[in-house]
């Protein structure tokens, strides 16, 4: 009979990203690493816009808001505690001073960490953003057209009544 080690890594991190949820417009602590640069900062949690993919907190200096990525080229989280300093998610595979850029490895570690939901999460969060871009091209392009459409034409001022 053999010994129970417990869930797997990717089980574990499932499950954290699940419990996370509950956690929605409450204040948490997140510890990510950006660019080799560790942070620590408190905000409101907000909302995950791609499972898996990115987390959303609201710090007081900012206005907006912010999108961390839970692993991505350059940025990953490491830790998100609640306000008692309870751990609602732990990446133990992000190391201090994270600021990988091969997007291969960044894969990589994205399936180590939550195996294919992460890696479905993020086709998917990578087909959203080509497709927002596409859109927003499209836009930009519309409006060079109208602006080529109205160079050397002056509207005529409107008649004022007499």
């Amino acid at each position: 009979m053999g010994i129970s080690q417990g869930p797997s890594l990717v089980d574990r991190m499932v499950g954290e990203m699940e419990r996370l949820f509950t956690h929605v417009d409450q204040v948490v602590q997140v510890e990510y690493c950006r660019n080799g640069q560790d942070y620590a900062k408190t905000g409101i949690f907000s909302f995950v816009s791609s499972p898996y993919v990115v987390f959303h907190i609201n710090f007081p200096e900012s206005k907006e808001g912010e999108g961390i990525l839970f692993v991505g080229e350059g940025v990953a989280v490491r830790k998100i505690s609640d306000a008692n300093g309870n751990v609602l998610y732990e990446n133990p595979l992000i190391p201090s001073g994270y600021n990988e850029t091969d997007a291969d490895k960044v894969r990589q570690l994205l399936a180590m960490s939550f195996g294919q939901h992460g890696l479905d999460a993020l086709t998917a969060y990578e087909k959203e953003v080509r497709e927002m871009r596409k859109s927003a091209d499209e836009y930009w392009k519309g409006l060079k057209e109208i602006e080529r459409g109205l160079q050397g034409r002056v509207p005529k001022p409107p008649k004022m009544p007499k």
